[in-house]
């Protein structure tokens, strides 16, 4: 690469009087200045890399995929420059053409580079083989996270995939784009709506810096409802009927409600287990579920007259040994098991075992605990009622890949604090296993990822939190102004006249002051971490408050806070459902609005007001993420240790790689039976595209 660069970067240089001729020289000069750096930056990643891999046999993880990255990059680099080399002097050659080329995919390098770097700081802040960094610079991923993006999602597009899902994922970034052009006019219609992304989509299909501005735009500030009907277009439109064509038919294939009634459930032990229905949020409702079978089994299909007439009952098979219970993907916000039916019909066949698969309700309309609340309450149900799915439940195993393989996670946990039968098995796919915002190597891939951007990846995080407003919108907001060029005003002077009297700043300093200025206070010892007999002044005195069917209340004085579901039984007797806990509560801030921290050192304060700063979207605290049930990976051991064997399968290219990778490594310590597969150059989602690609046909298969 060095050596063509060098050649066309001189060849330009000739003749830079043209004007198309000095930006061809310009970028190559470009990368042959980065070409060092890039070496280096790639050097120092290969040699460490291997100390994250979960064992020598699976190698996989997120400094690995930026170097697959990396490697994919240069090599499409090298091929646009070397065909500049061999036709720069053809009388066909475009000229105006290849220099948009040229300028996008040195755009490319420049940004892959700056992610190497990115990933070298992550690297460097980690503990030995730990993929999450327990601190981070905030400027390096304010950085990050504001990086000029458009390279990726313009004409270099889909560089680092395979070319049978290159030329699919172009369709579906055409589509976005036109699509949220007609959803931004005609929302209302979606007769209108289809007819205008359609009349759209010519000019995003030849204009790709156009379509990487668009996608851009709508990944920095997602809506929400623009997320919720793009992922729905595949229920919807008569693309609903595609399986129908291509995937096996089958013989079950249903949707029913299950009642919102308490039952009891006798547990291994034989005692009763009373199973509430779901309730928090939007209150008491039936629980959708969708049963699939390849075969009519005994007890799955009520038979009408003219069935029964025709001798049909001769034709079900009896009840098969094993049920398997599917809980759909598309970031807890959008989806069903409608849209997944491309490859459930092909599991159905293959296992011939009845799946069903829960229609949980969506965020942000019913955020956490919900859908766990309802996958939880399906699989109490089908353990009580395995006449009517047509199996007798030797063995069940839970499935589920992205948001449903979490729920599939948390929903072995919560069968274990009841006391029911859990699962023999869990199958998680592409997973997030911790569902707070902080850094990792893979997750710097969100910031090229079509399907994942990072603008879908905070608006899906911080629906499923239950915030109706996004935490992370100042980080967008606030314009990013580097360390060099910031200017440092004084430090705040606590010890100024203009603190109100009996406010936080003004207790702080009494604490400060020396023994001198006040002899009474005793100098803290801040260095130990003893925050005196009045540390508690760090601690929110928040007022508990009514979140419809859950109580939510912080302790003083405690890191946690306790949800409690409270249903009315029938007998009128309160039944209070095991406790989930949450994480911190928000920090404090003074009685003026201001939030004093280390951080705030170089910003002037002033009573009333709050200096905007920029920050990382890591740094916005999400307390409930921390929630075990939330955020699998955080759980204590002895919640972990009930898990039944588990198998994750990732992808090298998912912007939650590292998620599968930490977690499993996280219960072989525990001694748990874990398998774990990485599935080369697949993106997240890979399991919907098993019809376009043979590698993901393959992943398909091995799941």
């Amino acid at each position: 690469l060095k050596r063509i660069v060098a050649d066309n970067a001189e060849y330009f240089s000739k003749y830079a009087h043209k004007a198309v001729y000095k930006r061809f020289h310009e970028s190559f000069k470009q990368i042959l200045d980065s070409i060092g750096s890039m070496e280096e930056l790639s050097t120092y990643l290969a040699q460490r890399v291997t100390l994250f891999d979960f064992s020598p046999e699976i190698k996989g993880n997120g400094y690995r995929s930026l170097l697959r990255i990396t490697e994919h990059g240069i090599r499409v680099v090298t091929e646009i420059s070397y065909y500049c080399l061999t036709h720069r002097e053809k009388f066909y050659f475009r000229t105006h053409h290849y220099c948009l080329e040229v300028e996008a995919y040195t755009s490319l390098f420049l940004r892959v580079r700056d992610l190497l770097q990115y990933s070298k700081t992550c690297m460097a802040e980690s503990k030995l083989g730990d993929l999450f960094p327990t601190s981070i610079d905030s400027q390096v991923m304010i950085e990050a996270e504001q990086m000029d993006r458009e390279c990726f999602y313009g004409r270099t597009l889909g560089f680092q995939y395979m070319p049978s899902l290159r030329q699919f994922l172009h369709m579906v970034c055409v589509l976005m784009a036109s699509f949220a052009e007609g959803f931004d006019r005609h929302k209302t219609s979606p007769i209108a709506l289809m007819t205008a992304s359609v009349l759209h989509t010519g000019k995003y299909t030849v204009n790709p810096e156009m379509r990487a501005k668009k996608i851009i735009k709508l990944t920095e500030k997602t809506n929400m409802d623009f997320c919720q009907a793009f992922w729905g277009i595949t229920e919807g439109y008569g693309i609903q009927h595609f399986p129908l064509l291509v995937c096996p038919a089958l013989k079950v294939n249903r949707v029913f409600h299950i009642p919102s009634q308490p039952f009891e459930l006798a547990s291994p032990d034989g005692e009763l287990i009373s199973i509430v229905p779901p309730c928090s949020w939007s209150g008491l409702a039936p629980t959708q579920v969708r049963l699939m079978s390849y075969e009519w089994r005994d007890g799955q299909v009520t038979m009408t007259t003219a069935d029964k007439e025709e001798g049909s009952v001769s034709k079900l098979k009896p009840r098969a040994k094993g049920l398997i219970l599917h809980i759909h993907g598309g970031g807890f916000v959008a989806q069903s098991s409608k849209s997944h039916e491309v490859y459930l019909r092909m599991w159905a066949r293959d296992l011939n075992v009845p799946i069903l698969s829960v229609d949980y309700s969506l965020a942000p309309d019913n955020p956490f605990p919900r859908a766990l609340e309802e996958c939880f309450f399906a699989y109490a149900w089908a353990l009580k009622n395995p006449d009517k799915l047509g199996t007798t439940l030797e063995y069940v195993c839970v499935a589920g890949d992205s948001a449903g393989g979490n729920l599939s996670v948390a929903l072995c946990m919560r069968a274990a604090e009841y006391g029911i039968r859990r699962p023999d098995s869990v199958l998680a796919a592409y997973a997030p296993f911790n569902v707070q915002y902080i850094p990792s190597p893979s997750r710097l891939l969100s910031l090229m990822d079509p399907l994942l951007p990072t603008g879908i990846l905070e608006a899906c995080l911080k629906a499923y939190a239950g915030l109706g407003k996004s935490p992370f919108e100042e980080c967008i907001k606030t314009p990013f102004v580097p360390l060099i060029e910031r200017k440092v005003t004084a430090p705040v002077d606590i010890h100024a006249n203009n603190v109100k009297a009996d406010s936080f700043l003004d207790r702080l300093r009494s604490r400060v002051r020396s023994p001198e200025e006040n002899p009474s206070v005793e100098s803290p010892t801040v260095a130990n971490g003893d925050c005196g007999e009045h540390g508690s002044l760090l601690l929110a005195n928040v007022t508990p408050h009514d979140s419809g069917h859950i109580g939510v209340q912080y302790r003083r004085g405690s890191d946690d806070c306790i949800v409690v579901n409270v249903v009315e039984s029938p007998t009128g007797e309160d039944i209070v459902e095991p406790y989930l806990r949450i994480g911190t509560p928000p920090d404090e801030e003074d009685e003026d609005g201001d939030t004093l921290s280390p951080q705030n050192e170089g910003v002037t304060l002033r009573r009333g007001t709050k200096t905007p700063r920029p920050r990382s979207m890591s740094q916005v605290p999400l307390p409930i993420a921390k929630n075990p049930y939330m955020s699998p990976l955080l759980a204590p051991d002895n919640m972990l240790r009930t898990l039944p064997p588990v198998d994750l399968v990732a992808c090298t290219l998912d912007p939650i790689l590292d998620d599968s990778i930490e977690f499993a490594r996280r219960l072989r310590s525990l001694g748990k039976p874990v398998e774990l597969y990485i599935l080369d150059d697949l993106p997240h989602g890979f399991l919907n595209f098993n019809l376009l690609a043979q590698e993901a046909k393959e992943g398909c298969d091995l799941c």
